[in-house]
């Protein structure tokens, strides 16, 4: 029986950096622009988003929308197809390849959540846990507010932390010093690893 996506809505979300600043090695910004996609049907969403440029909101909604809304929710390989040949003569690399994925993650959600099951059930487990880590600490973040953010990870738990170096390198060793003061002995050896069941 034929479960049709009903109505595809599309939303930009521009988030707000804190601090109005974030930066990593290489570029500094002062948002980040989402581009979500909520699929319907039944009664049922299933979400999906993409960090990308507003224009990926626009490509997904006049070629991409009408590619899937009315079609079977369970049909997501003929989804796809549709969306890859819809947007053959924009390229299907760099922002066709977000909004498609973002309509695709929607689409795999709603039918997840249509036959009841987990997303990672329904794609087919791996494994059944993934040790997991805190990823923060910007180089434009100040070192004291870098230890209180770094000590937080810690104290929830984790056992692993990634942090972005490279700025200003002659700072690099002054940062990944109070990271280490900040997380204690534990995080080093993995012991206190965090890890998410699937």
């Amino acid at each position: 029986m034929s479960t049709p996506v009903e109505q595809v809505a599309v939303t930009v979300l521009t988030i707000p950096a804190e601090d109005r600043r974030e930066s990593d090695a290489t570029i500094r910004w002062s948002a980040t622009t989402m581009v979500l996609v909520e699929c319907r049907a039944q009664g049922t969403t299933g979400i999906g988003y993409t960090y990308a440029h507003a224009a990926a909101a626009k490509l997904a909604v006049e070629p991409l929308v009408p590619c899937i809304e009315g079609l079977d929710a369970m049909a997501i390989a003929e989804a796809h197809a549709r969306m890859l040949h819809a947007v053959r003569n924009q390229g299907r690399d760099d922002i066709a390849a977000a909004a498609t994925a973002a309509l695709d993650n929607a689409l795999w959600d709603l039918k997840a959540r249509l036959l009841g099951v987990s997303l990672a059930a329904l794609l087919g487990r791996a494994r059944s846990e993934v040790p997991v880590y805190a990823s923060g600490g910007f180089p434009s973040t100040p070192l004291d507010a870098l230890q209180r953010e770094l000590a937080e990870y810690a104290e929830r738990g984790f056992g692993a932390v990634k942090i972005k170096i490279g700025r200003e390198p002659a700072q690099d060793e002054a940062r990944v010093r109070c990271a280490r003061e900040a997380l204690g002995p534990g995080i080093a050896d993995g012991r206190r690893q965090r890890r998410l069941r699937a």
